[in-house]
């Protein structure tokens, strides 16, 4: 309570006055009749407190030793005449107040509900948008993205976390945006991509029964119709894994080529100055390792 002390004497009476109300003293004296000070702060001391006042604590036994209600915060009164009064603290009104479970529980979920709110979501998901489309269409279901010859396009996770695609012709199909990773599946087709982000870790790409772990980083992906795929890397470095958890890091500069699994993967140097692919974009590149 913020209220100006103009002296001692208002200072004493205020502080004799908040520990009556508390239960903790007797009601003190007003030191003067007429302080507009001490009317004041009586005023709201007796309204902000009014709810802490609790008429059912009038039934609680008169047995109930004096000791174990003043350390639950309540102070009891008697004239002596078998007529008595029981006045709860502050700190002894929340102490009843969650010694009933049904409002403790309630009380418990709905901080927990708060609490959850004010958490960032991990699993939340999150869609894209086409920032700009060139050969470059989506598919009626919404996730399909469907390169033709010379595409180039950029689709949008969210502010700062981007994917340039270029190329074509080639299917590629968005699984899931979450606030710590993108997947997406490389279903057929020749494409280069691109991934720029702020804020997610990791790109997983799907390419055949292979998972691609991807972190800002340029490469090309090419599937031939025997079923056989290439990843061509200009920049970063990405970590391939097959289903039998078998795992291939690919540096800047190199290709590796696979089918079904990564047992008898072929790795060798790739130079994307001589990719015409690379070479129409090579404004944008930056060829080598991060």
């Amino acid at each position: 309570m913020d209220l100006k002390i103009e002296n001692s004497a208002c200072e004493k009476y205020q502080l004799q006055f908040s520990s009556w109300l508390d239960g903790e003293a007797e009601e003190p004296c007003r030191h003067s009749e007429s302080c507009p000070e001490c009317e004041k702060f009586v005023e709201i001391a007796k309204k902000s407190r009014s709810f802490l006042r609790d008429e059912s604590l009038k039934k609680l036994p008169e047995s109930l030793n004096l000791n174990t209600l003043k350390k639950i915060g309540i102070s009891r009164k008697t004239d002596g005449k078998n007529s008595y009064e029981d006045t709860v603290s502050f700190l002894g009104a929340l102490r009843l107040l969650f010694s009933k479970p049904v409002v403790a529980v309630a009380f418990s979920i709905v901080v927990l509900v708060v609490v959850l709110k004010m958490v960032p979501d991990a699993q939340q998901k999150l869609d894209f948008r086409v920032l700009s489309a060139k050969n470059l269409i989506i598919g009626k279901s919404g996730s399909e993205i469907i390169l033709s010859s010379g595409a180039d396009g950029v689709i949008e996770i969210e502010k700062g976390c981007s994917l340039k695609i270029w190329g074509g012709p080639a299917e590629i199909k968005y699984i899931e945006g979450k606030k710590d990773f993108v997947s997406l599946e490389f279903i057929s087709g020749t494409a280069c991509f691109e991934w720029n982000h702020l804020k997610h870790g990791k790109l997983l790409v799907g390419i055949g029964s292979i998972t691609m772990s991807v972190v800002g980083t340029t490469w090309k992906i090419v599937s031939s119709g025997d079923g056989t795929f290439s990843v061509e890397l200009a920049e970063g470095a990405v970590v391939l894994q097959d289903s039998n958890s078998k795992k291939v890091e690919l540096k800047a500069l190199n290709r590796i080529s696979f089918r079904k699994d990564l047992e008898k993967s072929v790795t060798t140097a790739f130079n994307p100055y001589t990719d015409k692919l690379f070479s129409s974009v090579f404004g944008n590149v930056i060829i080598g390792e991060r």
